[in-house]
């Protein structure tokens, strides 16, 4: 199992089902073949505030 796994594994046991993540980051496909959604971001700050705001409406 690579890093990249046991992380998705370990937001997916954490009931995590979106990553936000800026394009090249590795685990993105990760994420993907574990089943969770990926959300491309062009900048951090955006990401940060699009996760933000998915926390504050679910």
């Amino acid at each position: 199992m690579l890093v990249m796994d046991a992380i998705t594994e370990i937001l997916k046991r954490e009931g995590i089902s979106t990553l936000f993540s800026f394009p090249t980051t590795p685990i993105i496909e990760a994420a993907v073949a574990g089943g969770m959604r990926p959300v491309i971001c062009r900048q951090e700050r955006v990401g940060v505030h699009m996760a933000d705001g998915c926390a504050r409406v679910t």
